[in-house]
């Protein structure tokens, strides 16, 4: 998320809707469009990359997961990331 966003996971100075990353992250992230308008700016991300970003922030989506049980394990986030190094 932080990686997606360049924004710290807590930041008191952000307004109260923003202020916590993973919460405000959970309500954007199925809105691929808003998501997108929300990538830091520094990345300088070009319409082929895309995909790649919303694969990023779908995984940064189970990693937060409130059931410890429904996050994955680290050889899967490996993988994932992996995956789209080698792309």
């Amino acid at each position: 998320m932080e990686l997606v966003t360049g924004l710290a996971i807590l930041d008191e100075n952000r307004s109260e809707e923003t202020r916590y990353l993973v919460e405000w992250f959970w309500k954007i992230k199925s809105n691929k469009e808003n998501l997108l308008a929300f990538v830091d700016p520094a990345l300088d991300a070009k319409e082929d990359i895309y995909k790649s970003i919303c694969i990023v922030v779908e995984l940064a989506g189970h990693c937060t997961a409130r059931d410890p049980n429904r996050r994955p394990d680290m050889s899967h986030v490996v993988d994932v990331v992996g995956q789209l190094v080698e792309s």
